[in-house]
């Protein structure tokens, strides 16, 4: 955590504003997971008003390296102190727009709640954190060609992903693993 030089004022208005700031209502279904949940909008049209009453505002900083998506959360103060909750890093399940816009949501929301201490989940005690993912069966000879067609190295590194993200036997794996050196190789790198 950041913060300014001074953080008297903030903290005072902070306590203030969480004596009033409640858990947000779960209006939204997960349906992958049967879980509710409150969706971003809901939780900052409820947050709003209550930190604008006591002189807090809340920013959001979205950054990535394409692989990866961070979100920071600065709470700032009428007076110039603020805090900043450093970056909570999420990786999109698929690297595409809606994946990584879906990731970005799902980073604002958690880093949001986590920065004012308010839930708005069902709490399953890290229930669905502590399984293994399921991984589906991947389609061994489409991989090969998509390798095999790529150009770049930036969806060569995609490719890699979502290549982890799939079931393999072990020769599979040894497949993918030659074919991938094989290609690093060709592009120079």
């Amino acid at each position: 955590m950041n913060k300014s030089e001074s953080v008297t004022k903030i903290f005072a208005a902070l306590v203030k504003a969480q004596e009033e700031l409640k858990n947000s209502f779960k209006s939204a279904t997960n349906p992958h997971f049967k879980s509710k949940y409150s969706p971003l909008d809901e939780i900052i049209n409820g947050i709003k008003p209550v930190l604008a009453k006591h002189g807090l505002a809340i920013t959001q900083d979205v950054s990535g390296d394409g692989y990866r998506v961070t979100v920071s959360t600065l709470i700032m103060h009428e007076s110039g102190e603020w805090i900043e909750q450093t970056g909570l890093t999420i990786i999109p399940a698929k690297t595409d727009a809606q994946g990584t816009c879906g990731a970005v949501t799902y980073a604002r929301r958690y880093s949001l709640q986590a920065a004012l201490n308010i839930s708005s989940d069902d709490d399953d005690d890290g229930e669905h954190a502590s399984k293994p993912a399921e991984k589906t069966r991947g389609d061994f000879g489409s991989a090969i060609e998509a390798i095999d067609k790529t150009e770049s190295a930036d969806k060569l590194k995609n490719i890699e992903l979502a290549l982890n993200a799939r079931e393999w036997t072990a020769q599979e794996k040894i497949e993918l693993a030659k074919t991938i050196k094989n290609k690093r190789i060709k592009m120079g790198w």
